[in-house]
């Protein structure tokens, strides 16, 4: 698998666009629990109720290039619903990014690559 073309929701995408979809969902989700916490401490509700609906429409997309992928990046069911899960967690995106998937990032680094 050293040479990895992912296949994207809407057509032809790559690997990257898994990526940055996993990274834009972990920093939103931090967002919003910073927006949360502002909220709860007597702030406004304003950031929660902007950041709230943008983190949805982030995770449905990490959560589609995840499923629309999986088979190219030659995960098992089990694995891509483990990818779904730990992205669902603060910080699970960024973590998801660097270990699971910028070892099939030949683009970046073609010596690098999933044994």
């Amino acid at each position: 698998m050293s040479d990895v073309h992912v296949v994207g929701a809407g057509g032809v995408g790559t690997l990257r666009a898994l990526r940055r979809a996993s990274v834009a969902e972990a920093l939103s989700y931090l967002a919003l629990l910073v927006a949360t916490a502002v909220k709860e401490t007597g702030g406004t509700e304003v950031g929660v109720s902007i950041l709230g609906p943008i983190h949805g429409v982030l995770y449905l997309v990490f959560a589609a290039l995840v499923l629309a992928n999986k088979a190219p990046l030659e995960w098992s069911w089990i694995r891509a619903i483990m990818a779904l899960f730990i992205g669902a967690l603060p910080f699970g995106g960024l973590w998801l990014d660097r270990r699971w998937l910028a070892p099939y990032d030949t683009e970046r680094d073609p010596e690098v690559a999933p044994s």
